[in-house]
């Protein structure tokens, strides 16, 4: 405990550090703690949206115009209140840009921000290249979650790697499934 006193002003400081107890398996102390004890650590953005164009807007926008008209003339209520929800929830987290987070690869597992992912739960790991972007993914098991996926810099990846395989099963042939491919495209 550190206490300091301003001689100019009355005010005082106190200042309280309290260190994680040792076998701590709380996450939440553990991810606060300093990053000297992770294997490795860089920054990266917590969710992947690829940029789209303009064109990208005005084909979804068509289409969902399109279905909007559909609906409302077939008086589909409904899927009409649907299709303009969607709409609006995907043009609006487009806009929404993603928090770069401190990502640590621990003996125990990954922190991604607040979020631990303890390596019992990750079923493998792979990594996902794009025109600029890299980026590791790793895949899920009894989790709300099925895949989790992290920016990286394209240099780091061998090396993160190398940390990685003592630990997770690397899918070097990972193959996009159908639904993954929709995932990117929209």
């Amino acid at each position: 405990m550190a206490i300091q006193m301003n001689n100019n002003e009355s005010q005082m400081e106190v200042n309280v550090e309290i260190a994680p107890e040792v076998g701590d398996d709380n996450p939440k102390s553990a991810a606060s703690s300093s990053a000297e004890e992770g294997l490795y650590t860089w920054q990266g953005h917590e969710r992947t949206w690829l940029a789209r164009g303009k064109s990208w807007y005005m084909a979804g926008g068509v289409i969902a115009i399109v279905l909007l008209v559909y609906a409302l003339l077939t008086q589909a209520w409904t899927m009409a209140i649907l299709i303009s929800l969607l709409a609006g929830i995907v043009y609006l987290y487009s806009q929404e840009k993603s928090p770069i987070v401190d990502v640590v690869i621990s003996s125990r597992g990954m922190y991604v921000g607040e979020d631990f992912y303890p390596f019992e739960i990750v079923k493998s790991f792979w990594f996902s290249f794009e025109k600029h972007d890299a980026f590791l993914i790793f895949s899920l098991v009894n989790s709300a979650r099925s895949r989790v996926s992290i920016s990286i810099n394209p240099e780091e990846r061998a090396a993160i790697q190398t940390v990685l395989h003592d630990y997770l099963v690397a899918d070097d042939f990972h193959r996009e499934s159908f639904w993954e491919r929709i995932e990117k495209m929209l």
